[in-house]
C-alpha cells in the first residue's frame, strides 16, 4: 500500500511602509562648501547590468591602505616625523569622504516597467515592485526597463563603516536594518509616481514587536532618521493586512495546525490511483472574527488536488485574529499544502523557503518535523533612498551625559556600540571631550574611536558599561584600512 503525507507551511508575508531620505545628493552642496569630497553614491558602469532582473554587484578600486584627498592625491598610513600638525589637518578629507572608501557596492536589478516583480537581495532584503510605478525626474512615464540600485545594511561592521546609527533626534533605535534604493531609467533618475508604492521586506531571524519604517536625513555627515506614516497594503475592498503588530494564530499554535491539516485532508481516489501528487499554494484571510475566507488557488496541481486543499481551509475552526493599533483586522495568509504518495521527494521551483522545509522533513514521521520559521518585517514605502527599519528603544534607566577624553585632539569620531541590541550613537565635541547626551545607564557597550593626527588615522576600541561617575579615556593605535575592517568585523560576534 502506498504512504499518504501530507506535509505544509504556513507563511506570513509582512507589508513595510518605508519612507525616502534625504539622498546624499542633497549634502553634497553643503560638504562641497566646507571643502570635503561630497558623499556621493557610485555610478553602476555599464559593463555591471544584467537584464532580467539579475544582481550585479560594481565593484570599488580603492587601495587596501590609502585614501584619497580631494585633490585625488593618495594619502599612506605611515607616521610622519613632521610636528606641525596644523600642516597635516590641512590634508585631512573629513570622516564622512574617508568612510566612503569602505562603501558598500550596489546590487543592480534589470526589471520590466510594465511587470510586476519580486526580487531578492544579497542579504535576504525582498522588494516587490508594482508594474508602471515609476516617473522620470522630469514626471515622464517610464516605459522598458527600469533599473533598481540596492545597497543593504544589517551587520554591525557595515553600519559603522558607512558612517551610519541609529538614532531619531534624540531617541535612540533598535534596528531591524537599512537600505539604500535608487531607481534609473536610460541614466535619468527615476521615483514612485503618486499613489504607487514598493513593498520591502527585511529579513528578521528573531522577529521583534514595534518595528516601524524611518527614511535617512543626512545632516552635517550624520544621519537622522524619520519616522513614517505606515502606508496598509489594502488597495481592494476585502483586502486584509499582509503585516500586522500581532499575527493571527490558529488553535493551539502551528504544531495543531499540522495535526489539524494532516488529518482533516483526505488525499483524493482519482489522484491517488493516477499517482498525481504536488504542492497546492493556497493564500486565504483570517477576518476580523477569527473566520477564514476568499480562500483561493495561487498555484495548483490538480483539481481534485487543489478542491482537497480548499476545503480543509474551509472547515478549519476559528483562529486568534490579527490585530493592528489593538483592534482585530483581516489577515492575508498564505498556506503550501503538500500532497506526497510513497514518500517521493517533491521540489518547487523559485520558493526557496518551501524547498529549505522540505529538505528537513522526513514524509514518514510528520509529528517530529519542525516548521521553518520564515519571519519578515514589510512596509511598503512610496519614496525611495535611505530606509531603515527601526523600533524606539525604551529604557527606563535613568539617563546621563556619557563623557570621553579626548584631550587636544580636533579630528575625532566616536561612536557607542551597544552590546545587546542593534543600536550605535553618534556624539559631538565639545571642550576636549566627546559627548553623547542622553544615554541610558546600565548597559555594556563598545566605544569605537578614529581619530585623524599628524597625516595618520588611529583607532581606539573600548568595551566598558554607561555609568554616571566614569569619564572615559581611550588608547589609539595607528590603523591601516585592512585592520580596521577586520576591527570593524570581530563586532558583528558581540
Amino acid at each position: 500500500m502506498k504512504k499518504l503525507t501530507i506535509l505544509f507551511l504556513a507563511m506570513v508575508i509582512f507589508s513595510c511602509n518605508n519612507q525616502p531620505d534625504k539622498g546624499a545628493s542633497d549634502n553634497n552642496s553643503e560638504i562641497a562648501s566646507q571643502g570635503k569630497i561630497p558623499k556621493t553614491e557610485k555610478e553602476v558602469g555599464s559593463n555591471t547590468t544584467i537584464n532580467d532582473y539579475s544582481q550585479v554587484e560594481t565593484e570599488k578600486a580603492v587601495e587596501p591602505d590609502t585614501i584619497k584627498t580631494n585633490d585625488n592625491q593618495d594619502i599612506n598610513y605611515q607616521p610622519a616625523d613632521n610636528n606641525n600638525t596644523n600642516q597635516f589637518e590641512d590634508n585631512f578629507i573629513g570622516f564622512a569622504s574617508f568612510y566612503m572608501q569602505f562603501d558598500k557596492p550596489k546590487q543592480t536589478f534589470i526589471l520590466k516597467a510594465d511587470e510586476d516583480k519580486t526580487i531578492t537581495c544579497k542579504e535576504g532584503t525582498k522588494l516587490t515592485v508594482n508594474e508602471n510605478s515609476f516617473i522620470t525626474s522630469s514626471g515622464d512615464s517610464v516605459t522598458g526597463d527600469i533599473e533598481i540600485r540596492v545597497k543593504e545594511y544589517y551587520k554591525i561592521s557595515d553600519i559603522l563603516l558607512a558612517n551610519l546609527s541609529t538614532t531619531s533626534n534624540r531617541d535612540i533605535l533598535e534596528t531591524g536594518g537599512m537600505i539604500y534604493i535608487e531607481a534609473f531609467s536610460n541614466g535619468e533618475e527615476c521615483e514612485l509616481k503618486k499613489g504607487a508604492t514598493i513593498e520591502i521586506a527585511f529579513p528578521a531571524k528573531d522577529k521583534k514587536d514595534d518595528m516601524q519604517l524611518f527614511s535617512g536625513n543626512w545632516e552635517s555627515d550624520k544621519v537622522n532618521w524619520i519616522l513614517k506614516e505606515t502606508i496598509p497594503v489594502d488597495s481592494e475592498e476585502n483586502a486584509g493586512f499582509t503585516f500586522v503588530e500581532k499575527m493571527p494564530e490558529f488553535p493551539g499554535g502551528q504544531q495543531k495546525l499540522m495535526d489539524y491539516l494532516s488529518k482533516n485532508i483526505k488525499y483524493p481516489t482519482r489522484a491517488k490511483e493516477s499517482g498525481i501528487q504536488g504542492t497546492v499554494y493556497i493564500t486565504f484571510i483570517v477576518n476580523e472574527d477569527g473566520n477564514t475566507e476568499d480562500i483561493r488557488v495561487v498555484r495548483g496541481v490538480d483539481s481534485s488536488l487543489n478542491q482537497a486543499a480548499i476545503s480543509a481551509i474551509e472547515q478549519m475552526p476559528k483562529w486568534t485574529p490579527g490585530k493592528q493599533g489593538g483592534e482585530y483586522v483581516k489577515v492575508n495568509m498564505n498556506l503550501p499544502i503538500r500532497f506526497s504518495l510513497g514518500g517521493e521527494d517533491f521540489s518547487t521551483n523559485n520558493i526557496d523557503y518551501a524547498k529549505e522545509f522540505e529538505k528537513q522533513v522526513n514524509d514518514s514521521n510528520l509529528s517530529n518535523t519542525e516548521m521553518l520559521e520564515i519571519s519578515h518585517y514589510i512596509f511598503s514605502t512610496s519614496k525611495l533612498g535611505w530606509i531603515n527599519c527601526d523600533r524606539f528603544f525604551r529604557d527606563n534607566s535613568p539617563k546621563v551625559d556619557f563623557l570621553v577624553n579626548i584631550g587636544t585632539s580636533k579630528q575625532v569620531d566616536i561612536k557607542i556600540v551597544f552590546n545587546t541590541i542593534n543600536s550605535i550613537l553618534t556624539g559631538s565635541t565639545s571642550g576636549g571631550k566627546y559627548i553623547f547626551d542622553n544615554v541610558p545607564t546600565g548597559h555594556s557597550v563598545t566605544l569605537v574611536a578614529l581619530k585623524y593626527e599628524k597625516d595618520q588615522y588611529y583607532l581606539a576600541i573600548k568595551k566598558t558599561k554607561i555609568t554616571r561617575e566614569e569619564e572615559q579615556v581611550l588608547d589609539f593605535e595607528p590603523v591601516t584600512m585592512a585592520r580596521l575592517k577586520a576591527e570593524m568585523e570581530k563586532l558583528n560576534r558581540i
